[in-house]
């Protein structure tokens, strides 16, 4: 739809006050769809904060294991009324992770379905020693309702680290070696978007730094790619997909890069490159404030 740039302008409007009480982590836009969908991540502590006396089974698990080490709420512009939660996870030992797949196999049906490729993908080296088999599963999120999770969201960091303990953002960057894992994992979805994120790091600079997998219990599906730091971000994605290819993603593409220009208090530090169970290209942008 033409007018979703001043749509996505209100709903920065409605956070005025989350942005001047600096309680905003990142500002989400999804492109790629019938229209753009706009998502609102909170910071850590306020997340925190927000979350006592929220009842969430899950949550107190990974509480009482020690295994939070940040947590953050999203607003998406779907329905509000729901609980979504983005977890980072600490203490990712075997023993751990394993407590919170018996977890997730008794109480969320989806994880039962997709058990083996959430496995295979936690399993990708991240770890030199490679003592943890698990660790590679760095972030859960989980959509809630009436705690009971309709959506369950993994994501797996694509970093190389001394050991399970070393703060991600100390990893080191390997994008050649994580998507040929991704190729040669038979997860369809990952094996066709590699390609295309190879072709877009070309084009845009940057590195592959995280995979998330999204699984709905009414069924849907979607498979991400994320890159970090991309330097000739809009340019470069006009290049890797001209209008030809895709037209309604093209165009969304040139009204975000205006609305990027005309609101420099913005940059976009995160790119995702995604695919949905309609084989449907999207993209995911998030932006901080300067």
């Amino acid at each position: 739809m033409a007018d979703w740039p001043e749509k996505l302008d209100e709903f920065v409007a409605r956070h005025s006050e989350d942005y001047a009480q600096q309680r905003v982590d990142y500002l989400g836009v999804n492109l790629g769809g019938d229209e753009p969908l706009f998502k609102l991540y909170y910071r850590n502590d306020y997340t925190c904060a927000l979350s006592v006396g929220r009842q969430s089974s899950l949550l107190d698990l990974l509480r009482e294991r020690d295994m939070i080490r940040f947590l953050t709420l999203a607003e998406d512009t779907g329905d509000c009324r729901r609980y979504r939660y983005d977890i980072g996870l600490k203490r990712r030992t075997d023993e751990n992770m394993e407590a919170l797949f018996s977890w997730l196999k008794e109480h969320v049906g989806v994880f039962s379905q997709r058990e083996a490729e959430i496995r295979k993908l936690a399993a990708m080296p991240i770890c030199d020693a490679r003592a943890f088999p698990l660790a590679g599963m760095h972030f859960l999120g989980f959509v809630s309702e009436d705690d009971r999770v309709t959506a369950l969201k993994c994501h797996y960091l694509c970093r190389r680290h001394k050991d399970v303990s070393t703060p991600s953002r100390l990893g080191r960057y390997d994008s050649g070696y994580f998507l040929t894992y991704l190729e040669q994992s038979g997860i369809p979805a990952l094996q066709r978007l590699s390609p295309l994120v190879r072709d877009v790091l070309g084009y845009c600079g940057g590195h592959v730094f995280m995979v998330g997998t999204d699984y709905w219990l009414t069924g849907e599906q979607k498979y991400k790619i994320y890159i970090t730091d991309p330097i000739f971000l809009y340019q470069g994605l006009a290049e890797a997909f001209g209008k030809e290819q895709d037209p309604l993603l093209h165009g969304q593409l040139g009204e975000l890069m205006r609305w990027d220009d005309a609101h420099p208090r913005f940059f976009c530090t995160i790119l995702a490159l995604a695919l949905d169970d309609r084989d449907r290209l999207t993209m995911n942008f998030y932006y901080r404030e300067t």
